[in-house]
């Protein structure tokens, strides 16, 4: 054997494409979010402006997210709740999830990142690969550890909270 360790690494990627075949992510069901009205509510993670369908949209990552299907009163939600976690008792769970995308009109509301934000819009969960070889986006964005997306976002609430170094940096970048 003249290269023992090109060897190993070969075996160690075999042997974890092997037990990626045999012992597969258990991902989440979001099924029955998919389409559905929902409030987001989390931390502004990141910001970016992308020209969607013709249209300038304003993509925020929010972290720590908390998805409900309820009405604003006052301020608050109320005390009906959407889970997708494995329980029958939907109404009154909340689901959080890590992060998600929310797509939303440019405008020229500031949130800055580390912000706390309520956004309104429908659901869209990725979408699971459904033919062999097919580009698989529900396993891609779950290893970064994104749920979803908030499509045709409706801005409602935002403090005034401010993540000083990294809104900094985004402002740098985009200069």
């Amino acid at each position: 054997m003249k290269r023992p360790f090109g060897c190993a690494c070969l075996f160690f990627v075999l042997f974890i494409r092997l037990f990626y075949v045999c012992f597969p992510p258990k991902l989440p069901d979001y099924s029955t979010l998919k389409g559905r009205e929902v409030y987001a509510c989390g931390q502004v993670q990141g910001v970016k402006v992308q020209e969607i369908n013709g249209e300038l949209q304003t993509v925020y990552t929010i972290s720590r997210t908390s998805l409900r299907e309820s009405s604003a009163v006052s301020g608050y939600f109320s005390d009906k709740s959407i889970s997708v976690q494995n329980t029958k008792e939907a109404e009154h769970i909340q689901y959080v999830h890590d992060k998600i995308y929310c797509y939303i009109s440019h405008t020229d509301i500031q949130i800055h990142i580390g912000a706390w934000v309520w956004f309104y819009g429908s659901f869209m969960p990725f979408e699971a690969a459904e033919n062999p070889g097919q580009f698989d986006s529900q396993l891609f964005y779950h290893v970064q550890g994104i749920g979803g997306s908030l499509r045709e976002g409706r801005f409602i609430w935002s403090d005034d909270g401010k993540d000083i170094l990294s809104d900094t940096l985004y402002h740098v970048k985009n200069y």
